[in-house]
């Protein structure tokens, strides 16, 4: 085998409709046959593949060492960046006195956050549905239109968060009013690597913003008693950086997030702008 290019086919949203989309992932090229080509073949060929199976948007979160080849051969556009961030945790076991930081760390991490009412498992279908209903197509870009997501679904979280070997999937639920208003997943490393040990917030979903603020100091408080080391986010939009940086998140880097269309449909989202994709750690393949 010469190389091979993977594709992730994934219902999209732009809040208006659902469209077959795609996400790039493994691409791999033999060593000894570098430089001949073989990426941007493979890479064309897989775009023609997915069209022919009716995928119109593709995204993707290329290294360094093939950014340019989409760009300058592959038709692929640069809407926006990857931002990553992490919520330092706890330095017990980590570093030399690093018991006597953890008062510091806490600050911002709530259990029990006032005016919710918060389970630790996964919400039954009827209630995950009319939270995602309730959430989706509120966000906007900056032209007005609506914002890509990965459409997701009771199913698609039984899929994306089922035990998988690498990471403890674990969900926090909050309601108010009897009505499920924000929910987050997080994933805790099993293997621990080294010294720290690290935890994922993969998805956080809410009806407003104070929910889901709410969700994530809950994650945050959860992983922390767990015995994680750190948070890590991954996100595109730049309205939740915020969010996170009042939660205590530093951002440390940022890499970028690329997309082209398949097809000459008009939709309610544009997907070339740097507001156009609200994408979060669970969409990816990597976390």
């Amino acid at each position: 085998m010469a190389g091979f290019f993977t594709l992730w086919p994934l219902d999209l949203t732009d809040g208006k409709r659902i469209v077959p989309g795609g996400e790039a992932m493994d691409v791999m090229t033999d060593e000894r046959l570098r430089g001949r080509g073989i990426f941007p073949t493979l890479a064309a060929k897989s775009a023609e593949f997915a069209a022919e199976r009716g995928v119109q948007v593709l995204f993707g979160a290329p290294n360094a060492a093939i950014f340019n080849g989409y760009l300058k051969k592959l038709s692929w556009a640069t809407p926006g960046h990857i931002r990553s961030f992490v919520r330092p945790l706890s330095l017990k076991g980590a570093a030399p006195g690093g018991a006597l930081a953890s008062p510091v760390l806490a600050l911002g991490a709530g259990g029990n956050p006032h005016g919710f009412t918060v389970a630790r498992e996964r919400p039954d279908d009827g209630a995950l549905t009319a939270c995602l209903a309730a959430s989706e197509g509120k966000l906007l870009n900056s032209a007005g239109g609506g914002v890509w997501r990965v459409h997701r679904t009771p199913a698609w979280y039984d899929f994306r968060y089922k035990e998988a070997g690498r990471f403890d999937y674990r969900w926090v639920a909050l309601s108010r009013g009897g009505e499920l208003a924000a929910f987050a997943v997080w994933g805790l490393e099993l293997a621990q690597g080294g010294r720290l040990r690290r935890a994922n917030l993969n998805d956080v979903i809410g009806v407003d913003e104070a929910a889901q603020r709410a969700a994530v100091q809950v994650a945050v408080h959860d992983a922390r008693q767990a015995g994680a080391h750190f948070l890590h986010a991954v996100a595109t939009h730049p309205a939740r950086a915020p969010l996170f940086r009042r939660l205590g998140f530093l951002p440390f880097k940022k890499t970028p997030l690329i997309a082209r269309t398949l097809d000459a449909a008009s939709h309610a989202g544009n997907p070339f702008l740097a507001d156009g994709w609200d994408l979060i750690g669970g969409d990816f393949d990597f976390t």
